[in-house]
């Protein structure tokens, strides 16, 4: 929910806020200013009047670059005081770009890598929020990537630990994560897993051959209250072959796996729909029964 602030005048292109509520932790928050500024001129106090939506991370941000749409006159200005003509400034939850919803924990035969592939020419700001397997948010990292820089890293190079669940992050769209997941041994082939930005609360996925591979699942509740999840089994008609529940009361921000190969039996035609209450995202992954070879099994979204 949006609460305002007071207005706020900004002084040669730095912006700053003052909060009328109390204390308030901005870490995990968005605040937008959509206002009518003007640049004043000691000869031309309204010379250039522009709408600016501004998108800011922090409670302060320098407005380096402020859109100029007038003539030489007009720019000569743009050292003059920056005043907030008319606005309203809000302050509500941050959303997300996206999120890897499993991190192989250690010591169970498996491990997991990071790469953040920063894709535009410019340099990126990115944050990370990892979890713990409780669902408590852990200490955010934050870090930027030179333009066109790839990053390629362990779990406990990025966080300070590798005993996490999974992680969220924010950045731009051209900020590309991915997973990587490997067994814990020598020669193992690593699988390459895209971070995930949609949820839904119905899911599709279709079955292997259980006699030359293993199905799996990681399950991650981004929704407020708890959820029971279910995977159903069901053929080519869409009638019901068999169901399951495999997180009985998920808690919000907190994930479950499943290997859907030990649970159902194989059937020729059949397909699997993960289901909750509440908005989940889901990864699948198959290997083969020594996991030498790891690769993604597609988890689909339905509406």
């Amino acid at each position: 929910m949006s609460e305002p602030l007071h207005r706020s005048t900004t002084l040669y292109g730095s912006v700053t806020l003052f909060w009328n509520g109390g204390t308030r932790d901005l870490d995990d928050f968005r605040i937008e200013l959509a206002a009518t500024l003007y640049y004043g001129c000691d000869n031309h106090p309204a010379d250039l009047v522009v709408d600016y939506n501004l998108d800011l991370n922090t409670g302060t941000e320098p407005l380096d670059d402020p859109p100029f749409d007038g003539d030489s006159q007009n720019r000569a200005c743009a050292q003059s005081p920056l005043q907030v003509a008319t606005g309203t400034w809000l302050i509500g939850e941050a959303p997300d770009t996206g999120m890897v919803p499993h991190i192989a924990k250690p010591g169970n035969g498996f491990f997991s890598r990071l790469i953040l592939a920063n894709t535009s020419p410019l340099p990126q700001p990115y944050t990370l929020y990892p979890y713990a397997g409780d669902g408590s948010l852990l200490p955010r990292m934050t870090g930027i990537l030179d333009g066109g820089q790839t990053l390629f890293s362990s779990m406990e190079e990025v966080f300070g630990t590798d005993d996490l669940s999974h992680f969220r992050f924010l950045g731009e769209d051209t900020l590309k994560v991915t997973a990587v997941y490997q067994a814990d041994r020598e020669g193992a082939g690593p699988a390459h897993l895209g971070a995930r930005s949609e949820t839904a609360t119905l899911w599709r996925l279709y079955p292997g051959n259980t006699e030359l591979t293993w199905d799996g699942i990681a399950v991650v509740n981004r929704g407020g209250l708890t959820t029971e999840v279910q995977v159903t089994q069901r053929n080519a008609a869409g009638e019901i072959i068999a169901e399951k529940v495999v997180a009985a009361a998920l808690e919000p921000e907190t994930k479950s796996l499943a290997v859907l190969s030990t649970l159902f039996e194989e059937i020729t035609g059949s397909y699997f729909e993960v289901r909750a209450s509440q908005p989940l995202v889901v990864i699948g992954l198959r290997g083969d029964p020594a996991s030498n070879f790891l690769w993604e099994n597609p988890a689909i979204p339905m509406p």
